[in-house]
């Protein structure tokens, strides 16, 4: 009980902070929406002076991180210096919140990326009380964003427990154990009582992708029941990292009787251009293996998605796609 109430009582905090402190171009709601960021590396600080020059222009209200924030075993405290060098130095010229969610190389333990050691999600947790940016009240919550213009649900959940690469020892964190379970509950709850005209659920791992991995242990496929059970029909997004790439799947991949759309954009430090042929996508980055981030744009019942790609100081717009309700 303490824990949902405390996880309310951080939302609504959360709610000032994106329709209060940047409310921004009263014509539309702009957010990032990035992942696999935590090198420290020239190539997040390409991507982030990208996002700068992008947001000077569109005026963005927040960013969305989607998991393997701290590369590449994580945090060991909520003060560890990685913080410093792998998110707030490279943002630092980015005055917005960032709501972040966990991935597996942010809870490394034996080797790098399994996502077996959960104690560490609770050091990113806890970092939120250390920065002014960095937003992760829980392992698992939601935001309203809303301004003149604008209402959404932002639903970050935490998909490590389903795709770890070695199996977790305790039965709490089975990929079908309690947590998993209470968390399942609590999205379809908070969907349930939400009037908000976009509804998002992001996290690090993606239900559909044609991102190639090195492990695929038997148990991942509890991923894909866990979104059609709780997300499918019920979202107007899945929004995802993990895979080194950004992609946008054909509406015919849609699932939930074609109402829930997949984007996936984890290209935000790191990039790959190995990958399979499992679904159809309208754009992808894998043929030259580029960095980027993607832009989101609302303004009433119509949402423009934009992907940019980075090369160097150049950034260039490579795709666009508009929704409507």
């Amino acid at each position: 009980m303490y824990f949902r109430t405390l996880k309310k009582a951080l939302c609504i905090s959360l709610l000032a902070i994106v329709s209060q402190g940047h409310s921004a171009t009263p014509e539309t709601m702009n957010f990032i929406v990035m992942g696999d960021t935590g090198t420290g590396a020239d190539a997040q600080y390409q991507v982030a002076h990208a996002i700068e020059k992008i947001c000077k222009e569109k005026n963005c209200n927040f960013a969305i991180g989607m998991g393997d924030n701290i590369y590449e075993y994580g945090a060991n405290s909520a003060t560890d210096p990685q913080f410093q060098d792998k998110f707030e130095k490279p943002y630092v010229n980015l005055n917005f919140p960032f709501f972040m969610a966990l991935g597996n190389h942010d809870q490394s333990l034996v080797m790098a990326g399994d996502g077996v050691a959960y104690w560490k999600g609770s050091d990113e947790v806890n970092y939120s009380a250390h920065s002014s940016k960095w937003k992760m009240p829980t392992r698992y919550y939601s935001v309203n964003a809303k301004n003149s213009v604008a209402d959404a649900l932002l639903i970050a959940y935490d998909s490590n427990p389903m795709k770890t690469y070695l199996p977790q020892l305790n039965p709490y964190w089975w990929p079908k154990g309690s947590y998993m379970q209470d968390q399942a509950q609590w999205i379809k709850t908070t969907l349930a009582g939400s009037t908000a005209t976009w509804k998002f659920a992001f996290a690090h791992h993606q239900y559909k992708s044609n991102g190639s991995e090195i492990i695929t242990p038997f148990w991942w496929s509890s991923q894909a029941s866990f979104a059609e059970s709780t997300l499918c029909g019920k979202v107007d997004f899945i929004l995802a990292g993990h895979v080194h790439a950004m992609e946008v799947l054909d509406p015919k991949e849609n699932c939930g009787s074609g109402v829930t759309n997949m984007i996936n954009s984890g290209a935000a430090a790191k990039t790959q251009t190995d990958h399979n042929n499992d679904y159809s996508l309208v754009f992808d980055t894998y043929k030259n293996g580029d960095l980027g981030f993607m832009l989101f744009t609302i303004n009433g019942k119509r949402l423009d998605v934009a992907a940019y790609t980075v090369k160097g100081d150049q950034t260039t717009l490579a795709f666009t796609k508009t929704y409507t309700k």
